[in-house]
C-alpha cells in the first residue's frame, strides 16, 4: 500500500509504495550520505533502487561539491539494477503463528494493560462497579529495519547500482553531462 516515514523531527524519508514492511514499488527517499543530502525517486524493490529512477544530490549541496569534488555525480537518471535477495524478506504479517513468532510479535506488536476504569466512567457506570482494569492495548512497537539507510548511506553505495541502460544522464557537479548506455 501507500505509506510515508518520517524521521522522529516529522522530516519525511520516504514517501510511496511499501509491501512486506519494506519500501517497493514506486517512491521517493531521502538520505545522506557523507553529509551529502540526495533524493531518489523511482522504482523499489525489496528495500533496494531497482528499475528506472532518478538520484540526485539536494540543491543545498551542489556548491560545495563543484567547489570541493567537481568530478562527483550529482545526478543519474536511467536503470538501476539491485543484488535482489540482498536483505531477507519479513515474515508475512497475515500469517504469524503466534508460537513460532512469539519473539517476533513481542517486539513489533507488544500490549500492555490498559490504565484502570475510574468510577463513573462510562463503562464503568453501566456495571455499577468501582475501578476494573481495563482490556489489553496496543502499542506500537520497534521500528522494522531500513535496509535502504543501511546500504545507501555509505559512500559510493548508491551509484554501484546504477544501470545497465541503454539510455543514462549523468550529470557532474562541474556542469558536465553525459548522455548514453550505462554498461555498469
Amino acid at each position: 500500500g501507500q505509506g510515508q516515514l518520517l524521521d522522529a523531527a516529522g522530516l519525511q524519508i520516504y514517501k510511496g509504495e511499501w509491501q512486506w514492511g519494506m519500501k517497493h514499488g514506486e517512491g521517493t527517499y531521502y538520505f545522506k550520505q557523507d553529509d551529502v543530502q540526495r533524493r531518489y525517486s523511482g522504482q523499489w524493490f525489496c528495500d533496494e533502487f531497482r528499475g528506472l529512477g532518478k538520484l540526485e544530490v539536494l540543491e543545498e549541496d551542489l556548491d560545495e561539491l563543484r567547489r570541493a569534488k567537481p568530478q562527483t555525480i550529482v545526478s543519474y537518471e536511467g536503470h538501476f539494477a539491485a543484488a535482489e535477495g540482498q536483505f531477507p524478506r519479513p515474515v508475512n504479517l497475515m500469517k504469524l503463528d503466534l508460537d513460532k513468532h512469539a519473539s517476533i510479535i513481542k517486539a513489533y506488536f507488544p500490549t500492555r494493560p490498559a490504565p484502570p476504569r475510574r468510577q463513573g466512567d462510562d463503562a464503568t457506570a453501566s456495571t455499577g462497579g468501582g475501578a476494573r482494569e481495563g482490556p489489553a492495548m496496543q502499542f506500537s512497537g520497534e521500528p522494522p529495519r531500513d535496509y535502504a539507510q543501511e546500504l545507501y548511506s555509505l559512500d559510493g553505495a548508491d551509484l554501484r547500482h546504477c544501470g545497465p541502460s541503454q539510455t543514462c544522464t549523468i550529470q557532474y557537479a562541474d556542469g558536465t553531462l553525459y548522455e548514453g548506455p550505462c554498461l555498469a
